[in-house]
């Protein structure tokens, strides 16, 4: 019973992770956005226009920085929903089972050989059936 709601409480740990990573992503797109295509963008209750008044490089150094921050919001955010899909323990061998009558193939989608190597390893794997790598390796 412990392995059970472990197992539950692990996949809703990446699951929010990756929902996180996704939601940080596309705030730092929005935030992109307004700094390069933004008509009311305010700083403390004042528009940058207000601001070009004072000095007229300043709209575009705090755009500059704006852009800068949600450069690195997005990246942060593909980071982290990259580490939640990559680092899950994704369960492939059903894939193997349903192949009860040895015929079809598996594909491997992505770079390397990486799966198509875990799966020719695999116990049920049979050696009548294909494994075709979408991409290749370098």
């Amino acid at each position: 019973m412990d392995s059970e709601k472990s197992s539950v409480t692990l996949k809703i740990g990446w699951i929010l992770l990756l929902l996180a990573g996704l939601l940080m992503t596309l705030g730092g797109l929005e935030s992109f956005a307004v700094a390069y295509w933004g008509a009311d963008d305010l700083i403390a209750g004042v528009s940058l226009e207000k601001l070009a008044q004072v000095n007229p490089d300043l709209p575009k150094a705090m755009r500059g920085r704006r852009a800068t921050a949600a450069f690195y919001a997005t990246s942060c955010g593909l980071l982290v929903a990259w580490v939640a899909v990559a680092a899950y323990p994704w369960n492939f061998c059903p894939v193997l089972v349903q192949e009860k009558d040895g015929r079809g193939f598996a594909l491997e989608i992505g770079p390397g050989r990486t799966l198509a190597a875990l799966l020719r390893a695999h116990p049920a794997h049979r050696s009548s059936q294909p494994v075709i790598s979408s991409l290749q390796s370098r």
